[in-house]
């Protein structure tokens, strides 16, 4: 329970919030009130190897196990980009950034050279097994920029995703580091 506790505490307040709206300053503040139900749904997934879905389907307290387990996988992707073999893309490189979690979609990032995807690959496939969370491969898209076709050839090859085209698109808008115009948010309207 201290644990717990701990790992809610590394969390930012503002950090991933919850589909409901709760971020994790909600959870630190009501924790004396919260904490019993809170464990119990934690000791459940990983006695039971629940996944997210049973949980969100059965109601329980899906917004603080899903930043938990999030704050998690992005810790062990910060471990794995200390490794000197990995490379991150170039825009990413100064914020140390190797993913954006969304509450149904998680994008990785790195260069595109076969270790430095191996090394994600193999984090993420790591992170996959000691939480139960799987994803089926189809699932999965590739997407390359400024690199070589038969280098993004090899990759599409090594990872078995589906080639996806940029522009990334999140609930239909695309995720650009520029200014978007109202008419790239139509799709929410």
């Amino acid at each position: 329970m201290v644990k717990a506790r701990q790992d809610l505490e590394g969390i930012g307040d503002l950090k991933a919030p919850g589909i409901d709206g709760f971020g994790a300053k909600f959870f630190k503040a009501s924790w004396h009130i919260i904490k019993g139900d809170v464990i119990e749904a934690i000791m459940e997934f990983f006695k039971m190897g629940r996944t997210i879905e049973r949980h969100q389907a059965r109601g329980s307290h899906t917004p603080l196990l899903f930043v938990i387990i999030m704050e998690y996988m992005n810790i062990s992707l910060t471990k794995m980009q200390k490794d000197h073999n990995f490379n991150h893309p170039s825009k990413c490189e100064k914020l140390a950034l190797t993913n954006l979690t969304f509450v149904d979609t998680v994008l990785l990032f790195s260069r595109g050279d076969q270790k430095s995807v191996e090394m994600m690959l193999d984090a993420f496939k790591k992170f996959s097994e000691s939480t139960g969370l799987i994803v089926k491969p189809v699932n999965f898209k590739i997407y390359c920029g400024g690199i070589y076709d038969i280098t993004k050839g090899s990759l599409i090859n090594m990872t078995r995703f589906e080639e996806g085209h940029l522009p990334v698109r999140y609930l239909g808008v695309p995720l650009s580091r520029k200014k978007l115009s109202i008419n790239h948010y139509f799709p929410l309207v």
